[in-house]
């Protein structure tokens, strides 16, 4: 960004500028479509949602591993519960019934 003439130091700083959220006309200004093409292309050049995602990642996996059993029993209970709304939106009881969406439909 420093490269193209913008200071934004942290790569989420170009998004929360004030000036982007002005209510004083209705198309962009060259700046305001020129900071996120900058934006953009920094981002590609470092790589930088890759190095964000594997920096994220480990320590996500690690708790994942860390609190497997906790994770087994929400998966279990998210089933559970796809298999109740099935169930319910399928009964004889209901007077309008929905298409289910695909990852619903597997629990008929």
């Amino acid at each position: 960004m420093q490269r193209k003439g913008f200071g934004y130091l942290p790569p989420c700083q170009a998004v929360n500028d004030d000036r982007w959220w002005s209510k004083g006309s209705d198309r962009p200004s060259k700046k305001e479509i020129a900071v996120p093409v900058a934006n953009v292309r920094c981002k590609q050049r470092t790589a930088l949602v890759k190095v964000w995602f594997e920096a994220e990642a480990g320590p996500q996996r690690a708790a994942i591993r860390e609190h497997s059993g906790y994770f087994k029993r929400l998966a279990e209970s998210k089933q559970r519960q796809a298999a109740a709304l099935v169930q319910f939106l399928t009964a004889d009881h209901c007077l309008v019934r929905p298409a289910l969406p695909p990852q619903l439909d597997a629990w008929r």
